[in-house]
């Protein structure tokens, strides 16, 4: 018998969706996690000629490697790698985390020697041949350079950290500033990232005993703990590190963090019911803005009321369990504006724009500013600021925000 083809592929199509959409699926009611992609590039340099040998750091990236893949990073390892390889590799994360799009997770993890030269901290490759310090800039690869090429994405999280300056280090005896150890890394590159040192600026670290350097091996003990958040995490390290070594060598972070980051998420965290490139809407009926670390209400007040009003709603809310919501300001409401996203709901038949995730009862939303006649709201059928008087009877809806260390990067 011939087989309709047409008919076939209709029928097979029509069994797809209605698996993928039916009750049966279950998928809304069960909430789903979308994990936000996460690179890392680990690179390991022990095998120095020119410069004291070291014996762990090979073994540290082997270790972290191992570590990271199993939390979900897309992970790219170098050990012993010359100063070209090492620059190819940095490059090549940046142009990923460039594509990644908004909350994408780059981590850099050296494990090495490292000098600063002019308050520049230079991580130094195999086969470096240098003599005196004006050779390093050239043979050397400056760490600010890699915190640059991960921030092409502006809205990536980057994490930063360098196991280096090893007290077996010989140089800075030679270099005319004779400072060791690492210097702080600030600059306007720091804004979403953070730079964790294996000790404070202007000490060494100690390459270890055992099978990893001594800030690498509790590093590795405490980011398989669930629920730390990556500050936690780093104090932890700390004080583990100071105890071991008597204090001599006390690990040190610069964050500039929007949100939190966990390396394994709490147990009890909120799932993710959907997502789009900038918001996760969770099963406990918030929104987070991975951009900025605010957290909505994934539904505005199921009617409209006016501004006093507004307020004393915002003090009664409970969602999320949280009870600190407020009304937004005009630049808060501003920030949900998106003229490329029309929302499923409309407002006198005109569209309001902004994400699908967020169901607005009518376009106009209440700010939290106000003026002797009259307070402040915004329309998100036409992206502008308007003000209601006293003797006007129109009212708005409420979209309550509060501030959170989101967590802007989680996996199970």
């Amino acid at each position: 018998m011939k087989t309709n083809r047409p008919l076939l592929f209709l029928m097979l199509s029509a069994l797809l969706f209605a698996r993928l959409f039916s009750g049966d699926a279950g998928a809304a009611d069960r909430g789903f996690t979308v994990k936000t992609e996460r690179y890392a590039l680990l690179i390991g340099n022990g095998d120095y000629k020119e410069q004291a040998a070291l014996q762990n750091p090979v073994n540290d990236v082997r270790d972290m490697a191992n570590a990271l893949q199993s939390m979900g990073f897309h992970v790219v390892k170098k050990e012993n790698a010359k100063q070209r390889e090492m620059e190819d590799a940095i490059q090549n994360m940046g142009e990923r985390l460039r594509k990644g799009g908004e909350g994408t997770v780059g981590l850099f993890y050296f494990a090495g020697h490292g000098v600063q030269s002019d308050n520049q901290n230079y991580l130094i490759p195999i086969g470096a041949n240098i003599a005196k310090e004006t050779d390093i800039k050239y043979m050397a690869v400056n760490a600010n350079w890699v915190l640059e090429s991960m921030s092409q994405n502006s809205e990536s999280l980057n994490i930063v950290i360098l196991d280096a300056c090893r007290s077996k280090y010989p140089f800075t005896r030679k270099f005319r500033s004779r400072t060791q150890g690492l210097a702080p890394m600030t600059s306007d590159l720091m804004t979403g990232a953070l730079v964790a040192f294996s000790t404070s600026p202007g000490n060494v670290s100690s390459d270890g005993d055992g099978r990893n350097g001594v800030f690498t091996k509790y590093l590795l003990k405490h980011i398989k703990t669930p629920g730390l958040e990556i500050e936690d995490i780093l104090k932890l390290v700390r004080i583990d590190v100071a105890k071991e070594t008597g204090k001599q060598q006390i690990p040190w972070a610069h964050s500039s963090l929007l949100g939190e980051f966990y390396f394994i998420q709490p147990k009890n965290y909120p799932k993710i019911v959907q997502q789009d490139s900038r918001f996760a809407a969770y099963e406990n009926g918030t929104v987070i803005d991975k951009k900025n670390g605010l957290m909505w209400t994934r539904r505005a007040s199921g009617k409209n009321m006016d501004w006093q009003r507004a307020k004393q709603y915002c003090d009664r809310l409970v969602v999320g369990k949280y009870k600190d919501w407020r009304l937004p300001s005009i630049s808060e409401l501003r920030s949900l504006f998106d003229p490329r996203s029309k929302s499923v709901q409309k407002c006198s038949r005109k569209p309001v724009y902004i994400t699908n995730l967020i169901h607005l009862t009518c376009g106009g939303v209440w700010s939290s500013e106000s003026r002797e006649n009259g307070a402040s709201f915004f329309n998100f059928a036409t992206g502008h600021q308007l003000w209601y008087y006293p003797d006007s009877p129109d009212m708005a809806g409420v979209l309550a925000v509060r501030r959170v260390k989101t967590s802007v990067a989680a996996s199970e």
